[in-house]
């Protein structure tokens, strides 16, 4: 019972502390931010300097505490490199994204992009721009009764 009576707020204070570091560490608010948006080339660019350079950094305190620095400064080159690692892999499941998204066909079946990428509301298909540009004259008012009855039937333009 004593037992419990220690072990239930040391697990509450560890949950409180896991959640505040998932919300405000800023590797790990930079992470969910490269998560929700748009897969690019210059984010994935980014964050592989960036665990570069953590990396870099995990080397330059190693040799100072080798030298003689203080201990404490273990600390710090574990949470660098547990950065430079999330880092990197962010990098390759960025990377996995954006091949995904640029190997997409730009035919019919789709514009290119993910719908969970797209702005705004759905657009449509590469054919059914085309389809209703024929239907359409300059002005944007149907060019003859049988494309405004097409237009309102949804059937296909042949």
């Amino acid at each position: 019972m004593l037992l419990l009576l220690i072990a239930v707020p040391v697990v509450i204070l560890a949950t409180f502390a896991q959640r505040l570091l998932q919300a405000c560490a800023p590797s790990n608010v930079l992470i969910r931010c490269v998560r929700t948006s748009r897969p690019t080339i210059g984010a994935a660019a980014a964050l592989c300097a960036l665990a570069l350079g953590c990396v870099a950094a995990v080397h330059a305190i190693s040799l100072a505490i080798a030298t003689g620095a203080p201990g404490w400064l273990n600390l710090v080159v574990l949470v660098l490199a547990w950065d430079a690692i999330k880092f990197f892999g962010m990098v390759a499941v960025l990377s996995l994204r954006l091949l995904r998204i640029l190997g997409r066909p730009l035919d019919g079946r789709g514009s290119g992009t993910s719908r969970r990428y797209r702005a705004g509301p759905i657009r449509r298909s590469i054919s059914e721009s085309l389809r209703c540009r024929r239907l359409h004259s300059i002005d944007g008012a149907p060019s003859s009764p049988q494309a405004m009855v097409k237009l309102s039937t949804g059937t296909a333009f042949a």
